[in-house]
């Protein structure tokens, strides 16, 4: 299978979900040998991160564009287009790791859904995030083929707010980072 995965949210500086997505691509690409991958990255400005590109295989293949995020957000609210394909290749499988959906020719779709917050307080959202998502998730996360909430009460919420298939909204929680968490070997 040919997965398309938006890793433009892991591009410095990361937030919370840029390293999520940061950490979800490291593991998908160390477990999985069998699937070909395009990650995807879209900043005018910020650069690609570091690692990322670390150790891959003919199996991955690393696609930068520099379009102002803001106007590419536009475009394919407004437009639907240009497709993801059209941006990063044939791709079977496009996952927007980050919430904002993009539009496809043919590919199946995978969101990850964080919370809801921007449905239940639009007045404490950017319009580059939350309200964009405000906007275009009612209507684009129907279509998505699978919803990934992050806990029991995203999905909870996403069924609320969206008219969605309950069978096509998965829960997979959050991993620990082995590397920043460690268990405490001294009792005291």
């Amino acid at each position: 299978m040919r997965i398309t995965i938006d890793a433009s949210s892991t591009m410095p500086p990361r937030t919370g979900v840029g390293n999520y997505t940061w950490h979800v691509v490291r593991e998908l690409l160390r477990l999985d040998h069998l699937n070909e991958y395009t990650l995807f990255f879209n900043s005018l400005r910020r650069p690609l991160p570091e690692g990322m590109g670390g150790g891959l295989d003919g199996r991955v293949t690393l696609c930068r564009r520099r379009f102002p995020g803001p106007w590419l957000h536009r475009a394919w609210k407004r437009w639907g287009r240009p497709s993801m394909e059209r941006l990063a290749g044939p791709a079977d499988l496009v996952h927007a790791a980050a919430s904002i959906v993009p539009p496809v020719r043919e590919a199946r779709r995978v969101v990850t859904l964080y919370d809801c917050y921007f449905m239940r307080r639009p007045d404490h959202c950017h319009d580059l995030g939350g309200l964009y998502m405000r906007e275009t998730l009612p209507a684009l996360l129907p279509r998505c083929d699978a919803v990934i909430c992050i806990s029991h009460f995203t999905r909870r919420e996403a069924l609320e707010f969206f008219d969605l298939d309950p069978g096509r909204v998965h829960v997979a929680r959050p991993g620990v980072d082995r590397d920043f968490f460690r268990a405490v070997t001294d009792a005291d």
